[in-house]
């Protein structure tokens, strides 16, 4: 059986992990706050 996917499916792929990348790696830089309903979910470092 043979995959059904072209190459147009690998680069949507690939876009959608580098504006994935950048988008945590801003957040990361500009120091983001989580959103309030999404706070309980947030890491947390243990001392």
């Amino acid at each position: 059986m043979e995959a059904a996917t072209t190459n147009y499916d690998g680069r949507g792929c690939l876009l959608v992990n580098a504006v994935k990348t950048l988008s945590n790696y801003t957040n990361h830089v500009f120091h983001t706050q989580t959103d309030a309903a999404f706070q309980s979910y947030a890491w947390q470092p243990q001392a």
